[in-house]
């Protein structure tokens, strides 16, 4: 885990089996486990740390719930 990120926080967590597939159908990925850390910084999206192997991305996902009308 980096300094930047911490555990998916409890209600926050993403429907890993789903996006697995996903990575996995899409991406020439090696057989490695996924992790799944989230940036703990940020107010409007949530923000992921995605890691298979040697392989990162950074997933952007929408807040759970209303949206203030000035968020971005």
């Amino acid at each position: 885990m980096s300094k930047e990120t911490i555990p998916v926080r409890q209600g926050e967590e993403l429907n890993e089996k789903r996006l697995e597939r996903f990575l996995r159908d899409h991406f020439d990925l090696e057989n490695a486990p996924l992790e799944i850390e989230q940036f703990a910084n940020g107010h409007s999206n949530l923000t992921y740390l995605i890691r298979v192997g040697a392989w990162e991305a950074v997933l952007r996902r929408p807040p759970l719930g209303p949206t203030a009308p000035k968020a971005h």
